[in-house]
């Protein structure tokens, strides 16, 4: 569990346990918020990946306490809230667009999936 020789078995866990909360906080915000395949080298990406992890917490806890007729308890019920907002604005866009008779292909091309 530990490299360095020198330290004795309490300690190992001590530190261990810390870092167990930071490494499963870590993934969940990497799975949840979508971070997972942003990759970090230097210490201003580092910085850089942080800035935006705090900023859409931020946003996530802002956004929460503002639902108050949802009753949203978590940060992960605001993203499943968020998440269900923008799916709906998308298929409201889709919806206008094909009542308006656009071509599917200018829908494609507006999304860059064609």
């Amino acid at each position: 569990m530990s490299t360095d020789i020198k330290l004795d078995a309490k300690t190992i866990i001590e530190y261990c346990s810390k870092r167990w909360a930071i490494e499963t906080n870590y993934k969940y915000l990497k799975t949840n918020l979508e971070f997972d395949k942003y990759r970090v080298c230097s210490l201003l990406s580092i910085q850089r990946y942080f800035l935006i992890m705090f900023l859409a917490i931020n946003f996530l806890e802002v956004f929460r306490l503002l639902q108050n007729g949802f009753m949203i308890k978590t940060i992960g019920e605001a993203i499943c809230h968020q998440r269900c907002i923008t799916t709906r604005k998308f298929i409201l866009y889709i919806y206008r667009e094909a009542k308006n008779n656009v071509p599917i292909t200018n829908i494609y091309a507006r999304f860059k999936v064609a």
